[in-house]
């Protein structure tokens, strides 16, 4: 996906964003909103957001992911367990850069 070659290139922040909103948009509104296909639009925009150091943004797509994903395929299944450990990552990385 062109838009996830982007996020690598701190340049093209913007450009990706773009393409990976409208790419989720399509998403929900053509597969619905718990497609896998959906799913991984929200996650890599979670993802493309806290790299551009908008936490909030990031916060709220990557809850949003991992929230659906868990009622999906329950609490314990293996994607879900690494959804939750890359987010506590993210708080981590997140608490270190802003210490109280």
């Amino acid at each position: 996906m062109l838009g996830r070659w982007l996020m690598g290139n701190l340049i093209y922040h913007e450009a990706a964003e773009s393409l990976v909103r409208r790419s989720l948009e399509g998403r929900e509104r053509t597969l619905g909103p718990e497609h896998p296909d959906t799913l991984t639009s929200l996650n890599v925009l979670g993802v493309l957001l806290r790299a551009k150091d908008d936490h909030e943004g990031a916060e709220l797509y990557l809850r949003k992911h991992l929230e659906i994903l868990e009622r999906l395929k329950g609490a314990d299944a293996k994607d879900v367990l690494e959804s939750k450990r890359l987010s506590s990552f993210f708080a981590i990385a997140v608490d270190r850069k802003n210490p109280p």
